[in-house]
């Protein structure tokens, strides 16, 4: 539904990769719940969606590291600008 403010599939394959978690179904499914729940109640200010999921999904160092996989225009002008250094700095997803 909401895949045009933030792309849910590509962030669960790169959260599941970096984590290399075991069950990654149950991981999948919990993550898309949280994700489904911001998207319809923490998209009302940029960049807010992102620190939602930071402050809700364990293992993540960097708020870029979530932005990336978030339409610019949710995104404050910083954000982008680190979004902008994580991708050059080659520490992002290929593909994303």
């Amino acid at each position: 539904m909401n895949i045009e403010i933030f792309d849910k599939e590509a962030f669960i394959d790169w959260y599941c990769s970096t984590n290399n978690f075991s069950d990654e179904s149950t991981i999948s499914a919990f993550l898309s719940k949280i994700i489904g729940y911001g998207l319809q109640n923490k998209t009302y200010s940029k960049d807010q969606l992102v620190y939602f999921i930071r402050d809700t999904i364990p293992y993540i160092n960097e708020p870029a590291e979530i932005a990336q996989f978030c339409d610019e225009s949710y995104l404050t002008s910083s954000m982008v600008a680190e979004v902008k250094k994580l991708k050059a700095g080659k520490l992002y997803m290929e593909g994303a």
